[in-house]
């Protein structure tokens, strides 16, 4: 008997979280910290998923494009796409 091996590949949703703190004598904390996320400065700061947000995706929400495929390995000769749910590949 062969054994197949496959993989599935899916495009999903998730919020992440990235703490970090400015200090302030008033809420002018407030407007830098918009500020800091208008300029890409918070980028660099290390985040943390939020547990319980993945979301599946659907074709539509994805500019019509595959968020679901399946493919069979087939080690050297590459894998073969077997299905996708979204516009033609």
């Amino acid at each position: 008997m062969n054994t197949f091996t496959f993989h599935l590949g899916q495009k999903c949703t998730v919020w992440y979280r990235t703490p970090f703190e400015i200090e302030a004598e008033t809420e002018e904390a407030i407007i830098e910290s918009q500020r800091m996320m208008d300029e890409s400065e918070l980028e660099g700061l290390p985040w943390e998923e939020i547990e319980g947000t993945v979301e599946m995706m659907l074709p539509c929400k994805n500019d019509n494009q595959s968020v679901t495929e399946l493919y069979l390995e087939n080690g050297s000769m590459g894998d073969e796409l077997l299905y996708h749910d979204g516009q033609d590949i």
